[in-house]
Parts: C-alpha cells; structure tokens; sequence
C-alpha cells in the first residue's frame, strides 16, 4: 500500500559526519525544472558530498519488501514505466536478477564513494549514490526511488535480495543530499551502512539514452517445440509459429529433422546425464533465442527475447 508523504528535515554535519544540532528548518525547496526540449545533458556520475553548500542533507524513510511483492505493488500504480531499481551489484545475469512473473528494470551503479570519497568516517557510515530521474519524475507529488539491498543468510550463506522504496519527501530538492538508514548491501566490515543519495534531473531525450543501459527482466517468453522419434525417422521438418507482441502476426521457425538427429546423437553420448537438460522426461535438444520477439515494456522502449527450447521426446 502507498504510504502518506512524510515531513523531512534539513541538519548540518560537522567533518566527521556528525549530526550539529543547532538548526532544523523545513525542506520544501524545488529546483527550477529543466525544459524537456533542451538538448541531451552531459552525465556525471561522480558522488562527492562535499560539493553541497554546507553539507546538508535530508534525512529519509524507506519501506522495505521482498521484490516480487514491490513490482506487484508498483504495477497497481499503472504509471507507465517499468518498477526501475537501483543495483550496486556487478552480476547482470538472468540467473541472479530474474524473478518469476516479475517485470521491471535494473540500473546497475558503482559505489562512487569507495573510489571518491577519502574521509574513512564518512566511509564506515554512508554509500553513496547519484540516481538519476527524469524531469517528469522530478515534478510528481510524492516521488519514490528503489533500491535493491543485498545480504547474506546466515543459516544458508546464499544472497538475499530485498528492494527499498525510498520517499523523497513532497518533492525532488536537488540542492540536498537525502540519508537512509540501513539501506546498502551489507558489508563483512562495516555491516549495513546508510546510503546517501544524491538527485540528479535529466531532461527526456538525456534519461531515455541513460536507461538503454539498463538491464530489463521479465520481458523475456519461452515457446517450446516438440520433436519426436516419428518425425526423425521420416525426415520431417519441424515448424513452429511464433505470435508477434507487436502486430499480432504469426511468424514460423523451422528446423531440419536431420540437424535435429545430430544433435539428438550427440547429446545421448554425453556420459555425464547431468550436463544434460531434461523436461518433463525430454531431452533438451537446443534453445534458440531471439532477441526482440519477447513482451514490450510499458515505457515502450525495450523488447524482450524469445526463447526457443528444441525437445525430444520417443513418442
């Protein structure tokens, strides 16, 4: 469930990333938005905190759930665009990131303070990270980021992932940096650090160029093809119609019976069944990916693959 927008405040930090408390003062400043006509803006990525104006920073509240139950509850919200969610993590594969019935996109980011920033205090308390928006985005009532967290189980040692809905307050200020407490992936020294963001608004035509590096999940179909003794024996040419997501046409692969015997011979010589892929009792013959014939996603900006599994069964 959406939560109502909280206040935030703005305080001062000594050198060492301590809070002064001296002065609390409301944080309701908006930067003048970007016209999104302008031509494609150059993208820094640096973080270096010390470049805010007495190095103020707004202190937000985040929600936490497990990623299946965000992306759900984002697509309730019918705004458009893919759940996006910032990534600290180097592994872009399917295997770690794809969730069953689960759409959205990754922004795979640096920890820029690591590299950037030398203060070890700050280093041992914060991460820190420059998302970027659209300028649209920047204007909405009650803005949100997501942030993907990773830990260890300890009772298992695999990776867990949860994802963070960060609140920005009523509005994106630009002018001050945004701290949430226990927001990034858990470190063997330092644990789970507070992750301090920076905003940055890129206007349509910038941010459209910077999201094409994201990596999309879920986007992806699987159509199966079932070969059997039967057609091998004769020679028959297996043929398959593919439906087009975009004009709802019909597209047919086919594959040469005597190609798919080879394969057929070469995957019952391997000694070790293992190797082997197996479907309810077939054995896999081949997959066959084809990029751009998978579901659109709701920016209309990216495509998904189809792939193509080859199964053999005797009968």
């Amino acid at each position: 469930m959406k939560t109502q927008a909280q206040p935030a405040t703005v305080q001062d930090l000594d050198q060492n990333d301590n809070l002064v408390l001296h002065g609390i003062k409301s944080a309701s400043r908006i930067a003048k938005s970007r016209s999104s006509s302008s031509p494609p803006q150059k993208i820094n990525l640096s973080y270096v905190h010390k470049q805010i104006p007495m190095d103020k920073v707004i202190y937000g509240k985040s929600i936490s759930r497990p990623i299946e139950q965000m992306a759900r509850i984002f697509q309730s919200y019918n705004r458009g665009v893919p759940l996006t969610i910032f990534s600290r993590s180097r592994d872009r594969s399917r295997e770690r990131n794809e969730v069953p019935g689960c759409k959205f996109r990754k922004v795979f980011v640096s920890d820029d303070t690591e590299v950037l920033e030398s203060n070890p205090a700050f280093r041992s308390k914060y991460v820190g990270l420059t998302a970027f928006i659209s300028e649209k985005d920047k204007n909405h009532i009650d803005p949100r980021i997501y942030v993907e967290q990773s830990f260890i189980d300890p009772g298992t040692g695999k990776e867990n992932l949860i994802v963070h809905e960060l609140a920005l307050g009523s509005n994106v200020d630009t002018d001050y940096d945004y701290v949430f407490k226990d927001c990034v992936d858990e470190h063997p020294v330092f644990g789970k650090r507070s992750l301090r963001v920076r905003i940055k608004a890129l206007n349509e035509m910038t941010f459209e160029s910077y999201m094409k590096a994201a990596g999309y999940y879920g986007y992806d179909r699987t159509e199966y093809a079932v070969v059997n003794k039967y057609i091998l024996d004769n020679g028959l040419p297996l043929s398959i119609n593919i439906p087009n997501c975009m004009n709802q046409q019909f597209q047919t692969v086919s594959f040469d019976a005597a190609d798919l015997r080879l394969l057929l011979e070469a995957k019952e010589k391997i000694k070790d069944k293992k190797q082997v892929s197996s479907i309810d009792g077939g054995l896999e013959l081949l997959t066959l990916r084809v990029h751009g014939l998978g579901e659109i996603s709701e920016c209309q900006q990216y495509l998904g693959a189809l792939d193509i599994r080859v199964v053999y069964t005797p009968l």
